[in-house]
């Protein structure tokens, strides 16, 4: 009897396989564009927002596109892999990143990781503020530079999916 629980897969493994269940609105969200591209949802919690998002990331990497996804935090980023798996992409072939970690990726694509690292030189010895203003401006200003510099050969993507975009400063939008 014990080796028998041990034998039953768990409903979380077997959900896995699973495309989640989408009601048509949402559907339309994940397999339609708008006419200039853009798009913003909203809606209340548990409305379906994340899972709307990882079906357009798993339908855009389908049809062969390069995407880059990006979340405030690991949780979610981890959260939103997984549930794309379930509408049936390859996760390996979408970006997965925090805003932070995109900066960095793009000053070292870039080949001026130098800049980023001289950006937190005595961070840990900063008070909360300027450590903020490190996070929140300068290096947001610093790689939005860098992207604007036409020597720099850094990603493109066919797809920015911003999830909690809410959380996102205006600087960040601006980089």
């Amino acid at each position: 009897d014990d080796l028998r629980h041990w034998l039953i897969e768990p409903d979380m493994a077997a959900e896995q396989r699973d495309a989640p269940f989408l009601n048509r609105q949402q559907l339309t969200l994940v397999n339609t564009r708008t006419e200039n591209g853009y798009r913003r949802v909203r809606g209340p919690a548990g409305s379906g927002k994340t899972m709307v998002l990882a079906g357009r990331a798993a339908a855009l990497e389908r049809d062969g596109k390069n995407v880059l996804v990006v979340a405030y935090n690991h949780t979610l980023l981890n959260y939103l892999r997984d549930t794309a798996v379930r509408f049936g992409c390859n996760r390996h072939r979408i970006t997965w990143l925090t805003f932070h970690h995109w900066c960095k990726r793009v000053m070292a694509e870039a080949g001026r990781i130098e800049e980023y690292d001289a950006l937190f030189h005595g961070y840990s010895e900063l008070d909360a503020d300027a450590r903020e203003a490190i996070l929140a401006t300068a290096m947001p200003m610093l790689v939005e530079q860098t992207l604007r510099d036409p020597v720099a050969a850094v990603a493109r993507y066919d797809a920015v999916l911003v999830d909690e975009a809410q959380d996102m400063l205006p600087e960040w939008w601006a980089a």
